[in-house]
C-alpha cells in the first residue's frame, strides 16, 4: 500500500529556505509526510541528478597532484570574486579531482590554490585547452587498498565482513538482487576513503528543503539497515548549485505522527559553479534538528564520480563493534563506487577508525528507524530542466541478511508541486526493489 504526498514549493529570496509545505494524500492508505529537516542536510551542500534549464556544457575530469589532505579552492585565472571559486579537497594520496565545463564558450583557464598542512599555499596553473590537462601521467599508485574478498563470500561471520570493509551482506537467497550488487563490489579491490571532518559550503549555501522520494513504512518491526544502489547523475549542472542522492532510516515524525525525528543516513553529493563540479561522499547521524558527526559537523569525503557509475551505499544503527542491532549507539555507513579505476570504498563501522569513523548516537535522543527512505534533493535557488533517473535498487536490510521492500511495506511518496499544482518532482515505484526519480523543470 502506497500512499503520494504533494508537497508545495514557492521560490523566494536566497537569504531563507523558500518553501512553504502543504499536505495532501492521494493514493490508499493514510496521509502524512516527513518534516522539512528529514534528511536535509541543514545548509549542506547537496546533490541531485538533473541538468540546468540552460544549455549545460559538456564536462570532463581533471586530475593533478599536490600534497596529502590539502584544502583547494578553484577559480578562473586573476579572479579574486568568492562567488566564483569552488572548495575542492585533496584526498590522502595529495589528488584533487574535479569536473571541468568544455566547449568554446567556457573559462579556459583556471587557478588552483592549495594550502598544504603546514599551513603554506601552492597555486596551479590549469588550461582546459590542452589534451594533456585531462590526461595526467603523474598521479601516484593509490594507498590504503582493501583486498578484493576471495572464497566463498557466505562463510564469513558478518561482523568480520563489516569490519574488514565489505559493508553488511545480504542474504543470496531471500535478497539476491542486493546480494549481486554487494558482490560485485566486494569482488574487487578498493581506495578506503579518508572523512573530512568539516562542515563547508558555497558563499552563497543556504539550507535545503527541495527533496523528494519514497519511504518504506515499518508496521512490523523498525528498520536497523538501509541500502540503496543506483547510478551517479548522467547530467550534473554547472552553476551555483549542489545536490544529493542519499538512503537513510528514520525521520517522518512531525508528518507522520509516529515522534521518529532522528536519521541515519549516506549519500553522494555535488557542489558546482559556472566553470566545474567538485563531488564528495558525506555521512550524517541527524537528531534534534543538529547534524552530529566528528567535531560536531557534516562529514565530508572526496569521492571520484563521473555520469552513470554505479553507486552502492547502506547505513545502520549499529554497536561499537559495528554490528547492526536495533539497541546500537552509533551510525554505520558504507559507501561503494563501482565503476572507479580503483573502486572506492567508504567505510565507517568503528568509533575510532581513522579512515572513517561511525557517529554516536546524539545525547538526549533515541533511534526509532519507523521508516528507510530513498532521496533526492538540489538546491533551491537552482531552476533544473526535465529528467528522468536511472533506476534504484532498494531494501530495508535485516540483522540476519533478509530483506523488506516495496512488495512487503506500506510507503509513502514524497512528491512536490508549484502554487499552481504543477507536478514538479515525482518517484515511481517500479518493482518490488526497485523505483525511479522523475524532476521537472522548475519554475
Amino acid at each position: 500500500m502506497s500512499t503520494h504526498i504533494y508537497r508545495v514549493f514557492m521560490r523566494a529570496s536566497r537569504i531563507a529556505p523558500p518553501l512553504v509545505f502543504v499536505a495532501c494524500s492521494s493514493g490508499k492508505g493514510s496521509s502524512g509526510e516527513r518534516e522539512s529537516s528529514m534528511g536535509t542536510r541543514l545548509a549542506a551542500p547537496q546533490l541531485n541528478t538533473v541538468s540546468l534549464s540552460a544549455p549545460a556544457a559538456t564536462s570532463a575530469q581533471v586530475s593533478l597532484v599536490t600534497s596529502p589532505n590539502a584544502d583547494c579552492s578553484l577559480h578562473p585565472e586573476g579572479v579574486t570574486d568568492p562567488a566564483q571559486k569552488l572548495i575542492v579537497y585533496a584526498d590522502d594520496d595529495g589528488v584533487v579531482t574535479f569536473l571541468a565545463a568544455t566547449g568554446p564558450a567556457v573559462t579556459r583557464r583556471l587557478s588552483l590554490d592549495c594550502q598544504q598542512t603546514d599551513g603554506n599555499t601552492i597555486t596551479y596553473s590549469i588550461d582546459l585547452g590542452l589534451v594533456s590537462t585531462f590526461q595526467p601521467t603523474n598521479l601516484p599508485s593509490p594507498k590504503n587498498i582493501r583486498p578484493a574478498l576471495t572464497g566463498d563470500p557466505t562463510s564469513y561471520a558478518q561482523g568480520d565482513l563489516i569490519r574488514a570493509g565489505y559493508g553488511v551482506r545480504p542474504d543470496p537467497v531471500r535478497a539476491p538482487s542486493l546480494y549481486a550488487a554487494w558482490l560485485d563490489s566486494a569482488a574487487k579491490p578498493a581506495k578506503r576513503l579518508v572523512e573530512r571532518p568539516r562542515r563547508y559550503g558555497p558563499p552563497n549555501d543556504i539550507g535545503n528543503s527541495i527533496w523528494g522520494g519514497p519511504a518504506l513504512t515499518a508496521t512490523t518491526a523498525p528498520y536497523v539497515i538501509v541500502a540503496a544502489n543506483f547510478s551517479a547523475p548522467s547530467a550534473i549542472s554547472f552553476g551555483n548549485t549542489q545536490g544529493s542522492i542519499w538512503g537513510g532510516l528514520g525521520g517522518a515524525g512531525n508528518f507522520l505522527g509516529n515522534g521518529d525525528n532522528t536519521i541515519i543516513q549516506c549519500g553522494i553529493e555535488f557542489d558546482s559553479v559556472q566553470f566545474a563540479v567538485t563531488t564528495y561522499a558525506w555521512k550524517e547521524y541527524f537528531a534534534n534538528n543538529t547534524v552530529a558527526c566528528q567535531g560536531g559537523s557534516s562529514c565530508l569525503v572526496p569521492l571520484r564520480y563521473q555520469a552513470n557509475d554505479s553507486i552502492r551505499s547502506e547505513s545502520w544503527v549499529c554497536d561499537n563493534q559495528g554490528n547492526a542491532t536495533m539497541s546500537g549507539q552509533f551510525g554505520c555507513f558504507w559507501l561503494v563506487n563501482a565503476s572507479s579505476n580503483p573502486t572506492q570504498v567508504l567505510s565507517c563501522v568503528l568509533p575510532n577508525d581513522p579512515n572513517c569513523a561511525s557517529i554516536p548516537q546524539p545525547a538526549g535522543t533515541s533511534y526509532m528507524g519507523l521508516t528507510a527512505n530513498y532521496i533526492i534533493e538540489k538546491h533551491p535557488a537552482a531552476l533544473f530542466s526535465d529528467y528522468t533517473s536511472a533506476s534504484m535498487l532498494v531494501g530495508a536490510i535485516d540483522p540476519n541478511g533478509g530483506v523488506r521492500d516495496f512488495s512487503t511495506e506500506s510507503s509513502v511518496t514524497f512528491d512536490l508541486t508549484n502554487l499552481n499544482g504543477d507536478l514538479l518532482e515525482t518517484s515511481n515505484i517500479t518493482g518490488s526493489e526497485s523505483l525511479q526519480f522523475n524532476w521537472k523543470n522548475v519554475q
